[in-house]
């Protein structure tokens, strides 16, 4: 999965032309005096120009690197690309062809390794620089998805939480036993509720799925992604350590918002120090993957 949240929707109903031969993959590019119509610099990161999406995290390369360490990571962990009955969902047809919509695509990595593993299948990624975590109307979203998608088409989200936590059985609490990792989240999000709209956790989500009547054989399942070296398993390990990477990069990544919001440079400073620092004293930290997976009504 190519984000730390992702929405696919396959056998679309408007996908492009299911007569069409061709499976190459179309890129466009932005030639060099049109870079300022779509990115702004700013402390030598690089941003979308949109004035009214709510993404606040940069599009340059250490991003795009973090992306990657969330796909790679995720698929490792769950040994595919994917959840669910997407195998059977893109059996080859003579008679009709198989559209995907990746919503959200960011750096493209799901969408070309699924596309090399369905060939028979065409392939569409989307992406404005925001991810579904960022999105202020998910019903409406939802909404739009269930218009766009055949009956018995499949809906396949994945969506990172927004809080470190620990293990469940752990019975430990993030606001006690990590207070900066706490804290760090904690400030980011009120941000992103304060001054883009958004508020809405993963688990919210998988509930709105749940509960939407667009939508049938709802399935929900949480994977629990190491932070760290801490865990026995010499793979996760190794998982661990690379997912904390990632981490300390969307700390990073976060801290022109955080400056926007009004904090001091210092204050800033010492929040995101503060988080990093943690997630190498502290062991057990986990992020959770949100999967849903579902059938079109």
């Amino acid at each position: 999965m190519s984000t730390p949240e992702d929405t696919h929707l396959d056998n679309l109903e408007n996908g492009g032309d299911e007569s069409s031969n061709s499976s190459s993959p179309s890129v466009e590019s932005v030639r060099d005096e049109d870079v300022p119509r779509y990115f702004d610099e700013r402390n030598n990161r690089l941003y979308h120009s949109h004035p009214h999406s709510p993404y606040p995290l940069p599009v340059d390369t250490p991003e795009q690197e973090r992306l990657t360490v969330n796909h790679n990571v995720l698929k490792r962990l769950i040994g595919a690309n994917h959840r669910g009955p997407v195998d059977t969902v893109l059996t080859s047809n003579p008679d009709r062809r198989r559209n995907v919509l990746d919503l959200c695509t960011g750096n493209g990595k799901w969408v070309l390794e699924m596309a090399g593993q369905f060939g028979d299948a065409q392939f569409f990624g989307v992406d404005i620089g925001m991810f579904i975590d960022y999105v202020p109307d998910y019903r409406s979203l939802l909404d739009e998805v269930a218009r766009l998608l055949r009956p018995g088409g499949l809906l396949l989200s994945v969506e990172w939480s927004k809080q470190l936590s620990f293990l469940p059985d752990s019975n430990l609490d993030i606001e006690e036993h990590a207070p900066a990792t706490f804290h760090f989240f904690d400030t980011v999000n009120h941000i992103l509720a304060d001054t883009h709209g958004v508020s809405l956790d993963s688990a919210d989500i998988q509930l709105l799925v749940t509960n939407s009547a667009h939508f049938l054989n709802v399935t929900t399942e949480q994977i629990y992604v190491p932070v760290g070296i801490w865990h026995e398993n010499d793979v996760l390990t190794t998982i661990g350590s690379s997912f904390r990477a990632g981490q300390k990069k969307l700390a990073v990544s976060f801290k022109q918002m955080l400056l926007d919001s009004g904090m001091s440079a210092e204050e800033v400073d010492a929040l995101i120090t503060d988080f990093t620092e943690e997630m190498h004293s502290v062991e057990g930290l986990v992020m959770v993957a949100h999967i849903t997976h579902a059938e079109r009504a």
